[in-house]
This record gives structure tokens, C-alpha cells and sequence, in this order.
């Protein structure tokens, strides 16, 4: 089970270190003055180097779990939700929404 944390760990630096080795390559084609080839790099660097910083997240929380669990960890419930209505009881006028115009003033009866 560990071997899976530290597979995805070292998969991770390496995407990130190839993502910025792509993106050394793009700064030397554009250093070349080969834009047209270095965009498309760019694109790829980005795209590599953002899974490694995902895995690397991944990793991160597994570790966390894992430490949590160690500790004695409890999963804990999720809150009951009330059977209460969140917003306004009574039905709100069309006047007191629409922005600009001054709220509605209720009116003794």
C-alpha cells in the first residue's frame, strides 16, 4: 500500500521536472527565434507539468489520510440537514430585486 504513495510521489517529480525540462526546450526555440515550434511546447510543458503537480497533491493527501488513520481517526457524520426552508417564507415582490430601484415600501392596510 505504501509502494502506491511512493510511486505516485516519484512519478510526480518526474512529470514535473519533464514539464520543465519542455519548458527549457520552448525557451530555447524561442530563443532561436522559433515561435511556431515553441507554442505548441509550451502547451505540452504545461500539460506535464500540471499532472505532476497533481500527483504530487494526491500523494500528499494519501499521506495525510494515512497519518490520520494511524492517530485513531474517526470518519465523522455528516450533519443531518434541516427540514426547514433556507430563504424567505413569504414570496419577495419583483420590485425589491431589480437593481436601481428603491425598495417597496410595505403599506399599512
Amino acid at each position: 500500500m505504501k509502494t502506491g504513495l511512493f510511486l505516485r510521489e516519484i512519478v510526480g517529480w518526474l512529470l514535473l521536472i519533464g514539464g520543465l525540462g519542455v519548458f527549457a526546450l520552448a525557451l530555447l526555440l524561442l530563443l532561436d527565434r522559433r515561435i511556431f515550434e515553441a507554442v505548441p511546447a509550451v502547451g505540452v510543458g504545461f500539460v506535464i507539468f500540471r499532472g505532476g503537480i497533481h500527483l504530487l497533491k494526491v500523494a500528499a493527501a494519501l499521506r495525510a489520510v494515512w497519518e490520520w488513520q494511524n492517530r485513531g481517526g474517526v470518519v465523522p457524520r455528516r450533519p443531518v440537514m434541516s427540514s426547514r426552508p433556507l430563504g424567505p417564507t413569504t414570496p419577495i415582490s419583483p420590485s425589491n430585486v431589480i437593481p436601481g430601484r428603491t425598495p417597496a415600501v410595505p403599506t399599512a392596510r
